[in-house]
């Protein structure tokens, strides 16, 4: 599945497991819906742990960068609806970051995906950023 855009906003987090059902019922009705109708905001896909865990992962692919400076984004940001509220403190060990995309391919819906969180060696973020990440 080729990813939309420039830039994606990737997340990681747990959910307990008996506030899971009203979480999913929010994250796709009003969460998602909410996202996707702000400018720049291309698609949004959300995967269970593999192992049947609390653990979830969120991307929003996005048409670049800016959008998560733009004036709606940050909008929203600055006034959740008290459902979002409620649901927030539900959002355990949260890993949340912005993404570059340098390249992308495929043509297919998946079922499945892997993804890894890298960071750059202690001392190494400088020579990390001016070399694009490699």
């Amino acid at each position: 599945m080729a990813l939309l855009g420039k830039a994606a906003l990737a997340m990681w987090w747990d959910v307990p497991a008996a506030s899971r059902p009203e979480w999913e019922h929010w994250h796709a009705h009003e969460h998602f819906t909410e996202r996707l109708a702000l400018p720049g905001f291309r698609r949004a896909s959300r995967w269970r742990a593999a192992d049947e865990g609390e653990g979830f992962f969120v991307m929003y692919e996005l048409e670049d960068h800016a959008v998560l400076a733009s004036a709606a984004y940050v909008a929203r940001l600055n006034a959740p609806s008290p459902w979002s509220v409620r649901m927030m403190p539900l959002h355990q060990r949260m890993v949340r970051t912005q993404c570059r995309v340098m390249h992308s391919h495929g043509a297919f819906t998946v079922r499945h995906a892997l993804t890894i969180r890298l960071s750059p060696a202690p001392g190494r973020a400088d020579a990390w950023h001016r070399t694009g990440g490699f």
